[in-house]
């Protein structure tokens, strides 16, 4: 439920004219440990701790992705979509997919759209694979 009143405050904040955005108005040290608790909870086995989790990363991922802020989201994103162990996978696509959908229409570099592409087609491919 936490994850989701954060998500919505800043999804909220950043669309709303004059509020300037309040991600960037916390201290880098307090984002930094927000992310990284964030990435704790897709290594869970639960599905919807992972699902808000994944839309919490995808929103701060959609505010600074464009600026060329965190640089490494996306590369350990793809890495773990490759990942052997299925609830990493599960939570690195499902991530990559929420974080396509908030990227509708944002600028985006085409190498990183390439990632997210290849990441996703890589797993449909390969749990397609699995079930002939």
């Amino acid at each position: 439920m936490a994850s989701i009143i954060f998500k919505n405050a800043i999804i909220n904040a950043t669309q709303e004219e004059g509020q300037g955005n309040m991600w960037f108005n916390l201290p880098e040290i307090t984002r930094q440990q927000i992310k990284e608790g964030l990435q704790a909870q897709l290594g869970s086995q639960n599905e919807l701790q992972i699902k808000n989790a994944g839309l919490c990363l995808a929103v701060l991922a959609h505010i600074e992705l464009p600026l060329n802020m965190w640089q490494e989201f996306l590369p350990s994103m793809v890495q773990n979509s490759e990942n052997p162990n299925y609830w990493h996978r599960f939570a690195a696509v499902q991530t990559l997919g929420f974080l396509a959908e908030f990227m509708e229409g944002c600028p985006l570099r085409q190498s990183d759209t390439e990632q997210m592409l290849f990441s996703t087609i890589n797993n449909i491919q390969a749990q397609h694979r699995s079930e002939e």
